[in-house]
């Protein structure tokens, strides 16, 4: 059992990093990591390192500058990311994670009915930002293809916090052992962006060109960006990348999923397949 547990928190997180652990829903503190290979297990972890000397940002009353907590802003790695889901069992959800190849470096029973599977990435994001969104459009790609399959699994959006507390492997829920399934390596960005069919760099750009949309209050009329796609198209080496672009623009002018699938297939120079496959990753981006 210790071989495997240490494979598991050497897979996501560095020996000197610190942890919240928790036994129960108020028993929380932040150790070392090496706290959760020891008896009694804790039933569940942070998703990610935190600061173990100062809270960053105290917002309450209760809160103070010398009392480390688990909140956002005390992360101090962002490469961590959790999916869960809220039904299916515990079979349909790894035959489903199976069919639809996402990759990931840990998944852990819950003791009940579901499993915590992990993508611990092999560098860092480097902002708060760009984790939201990659993690939002793992999100939204798990759930394209749940429709695809037509699985009734439905991932828990409620997830994508990074100090986000997950089941830890080895605690005994109500006679239950929290198990660790699997182990498999870290995950590079080539890797995720391969599942996702699209770049960070697409996906930040995208949320970038749709907050400044919010902030000019520009509700109608696609961007200078896309009608010059449109127009000429997209080069070799960006083809994906540009239309998910153009097609996330589109869909928040009201285009429909046909619409834009007629007026970018004369430019995007992709196979069918390519060109639906990443103009549906647009849609769920959307929210259509």
């Amino acid at each position: 059992m210790k071989d495997k547990l240490d494979n598991y928190y050497n897979m996501l997180f560095k020996p000197d990093e610190y942890i919240c652990c928790a036994w129960n829903e108020k028993n929380t503190k932040i150790f070392p990591v090496s706290r959760g290979l020891k008896h009694p297990y804790p039933q569940w972890i942070s998703l990610n390192a935190l600061d173990p000397l100062i809270d960053r940002n105290p917002t309450e009353e209760y809160h103070a500058k010398d009392k480390p907590r688990r909140a956002d802003h005390n992360v101090t790695s962002l490469k961590n990311i959790l999916v869960e889901f809220d039904s299916g069992g515990i079979k349909g959800q790894l035959k489903f994670i199976d069919d639809i190849a996402m990759p990931f470096t840990t998944s852990v029973f819950s003791g009940r009915k579901s499993a915590h599977f992990i993508i611990s990435m092999e560098n860092d994001f480097q902002t708060l930002e760009e984790y939201s969104n990659v993690v939002k459009t793992i999100y939204y790609e798990i759930t394209k293809r749940a429709t695809q399959l037509e699985s009734k699994l439905a991932v828990d959006f409620k997830c994508k916090n990074p100090s986000r507390l997950t089941r830890a492997p080895g605690f005994k829920r109500e006679g239950v052992i929290q198990e660790l399934l699997d182990v498999r390596s870290v995950v590079t960005q080539g890797e995720l962006e391969e599942f996702l069919g699209i770049s960070f760099k697409a996906i930040m750009e995208a949320a970038s060109q749709a907050n400044e949309d919010t902030s000019n209050n520009t509700n109608f009329g696609v961007s200078v960006y896309t009608r010059e796609y449109l127009t000429l198209g997209a080069e070799p080496g960006t083809r994906n990348d540009s239309l998910y672009k153009a097609a996330c623009d589109l869909f928040r002018n009201n285009y429909s999923f046909d619409d834009i699938c007629n007026v970018t297939r004369g430019v995007a120079d992709l196979t069918e397949g390519e060109l639906t496959r990443t103009i549906r990753s647009a849609q769920y981006r959307n929210g259509e």
